[in-house]
């Protein structure tokens, strides 16, 4: 199948699942925690959502983060159904598809980070990072062929993926993580905050620019996912 096919797919099925999924909780549990797993008694396959509380700005324990020393993050992606998408265009760059199988590093320096957008903040872009994206360069061509279309956007989505990965491990809730710029595969820079709910008064977890919210954590053998409930984007981030 060609890799503009597949994602278009799952764009498909992952509005379908996440309908299902979210009509086949009971009202009380949505209540109780406003971002169950997916997967009923599977807490690998997504983290639950991050409330900071105010007296420590980071919990570090199960309440906030799951654990999965033995599994890859090529293996937490492949069972987490509400981050399919942006495991399969991982999968369509292979510096990228390499760090998600790559064999745990002593070293935290190489220890890769993926802030993953749920299928939900993909499916709401207006246009798709694997679809033609409108150039901003005055000396291209106007008129472009099938070949140079296949290229730009093969190079865009290779750019918007690695603008979600940064090299090294990130632990939120270490001291000075608020002041911290961390520069991702693509060497555009992010960073952490806490800013309060929208709804409540609980702080919560962001990433900059854009204060997307970070709304699960899970730990692989090989690198950390920090689950976000948005997107980056490029035009907005900076060197």
């Amino acid at each position: 199948m060609k890799p503009t096919l597949r994602p278009l797919l799952l764009l498909a099925l992952g509005s379908l699942t996440t309908y299902s999924w979210a009509t086949s909780i009971p009202q009380q549990q949505l209540q109780q925690h406003p971002f169950p797993p997916p997967n009923a008694g599977d807490r690998n396959a997504y983290g639950p959502a991050m409330a900071m509380p105010k007296a420590n700005p980071f919990l570090s324990s199960s309440a906030n983060t799951v654990s999965s020393a033995s599994m890859s993050l090529a293996d937490l992606l492949t069972q987490s159904r509400r981050s399919s998408i942006f495991y399969d265009y991982c999968r369509d760059v292979p510096s990228v598809s390499s760090l998600l199988n790559s064999p745990p590093s002593p070293s935290k320096e190489t220890m890769p980070t993926l802030l993953v957008p749920l299928n939900s903040a993909i499916i709401a872009m207006g246009r798709k990072p694997h679809q033609t994206q409108p150039t901003t360069d005055s000396n291209a061509p106007q008129v472009r062929n099938e070949r140079q279309l296949e290229e730009e956007t093969n190079e865009y989505l290779s750019r918007w993926v690695r603008a979600h990965v940064i090299q090294g491990e990130v632990e939120v809730g270490t001291e000075g993580w608020q002041d911290k710029q961390y520069e991702t595969l693509d060497r555009s820079s992010v960073r952490f905050a806490l800013r309060n709910g929208a709804t409540t008064n609980e702080e919560r977890v962001v990433v900059l620019p854009g204060e997307i919210e970070v709304v699960g954590m899970t730990r692989a053998s090989n690198g950390i996912i920090y689950y976000i409930a948005g997107t980056l984007n490029l035009r907005s981030a900076q060197a």
